[in-house]
């Protein structure tokens, strides 16, 4: 089976596909109502579709083979230690960048870091278990 940053594919792509869903779940099921109500989300207005699946799509991969080139680099091996680093990099990258919103738009809402940064933290955290498996 061909290999991604040291890990076998099969489970990068399962880590892309779950941390995909995760944000379908969190956003369009868990979360829906009050992250619309926060955002002001227009839900008459349609999301385009290169926005939604392109754009949508790119984010969970290139987070996913970040994450796997990290483990790969830094030689993390087994499920608890990927989870960890998984978990920092997320906090110290992905979370700390989403503070720029909270710290300079003025409408954007504290509930709403909230919402983000537990999407963040679950899908991480989620997507550094199942590739830590393909190792």
């Amino acid at each position: 089976m061909p290999r991604i940053f040291g890990h076998n594919s099969l489970f990068v792509l399962a880590a892309f596909i779950v941390m995909y869903l995760i944000g379908f779940a969190w956003y369009g099921i868990i979360f829906e109502e009050p992250y619309q109500a926060l955002s002001g989300m227009d839900m008459e207005t349609p999301t385009a579709p290169w926005r939604m699946y392109g754009v949508g799509l790119a984010i969970p991969l290139l987070s996913v083979l970040g994450l796997s080139w990290a483990f790969n680099k830094f030689n993390q091996v087994g499920m608890m230690r990927c989870v960890k680093s998984a978990l920092a990099i997320a906090v110290f990258f992905a979370v700390s960048t989403n503070l720029y919103a909270l710290a300079y738009d003025v409408g954007y809402p504290l509930a709403l870091m909230w919402i983000d940064g537990g999407h963040i933290l679950v899908g991480y955290g989620v997507a550094g278990a199942i590739i830590s498996f393909g190792k």
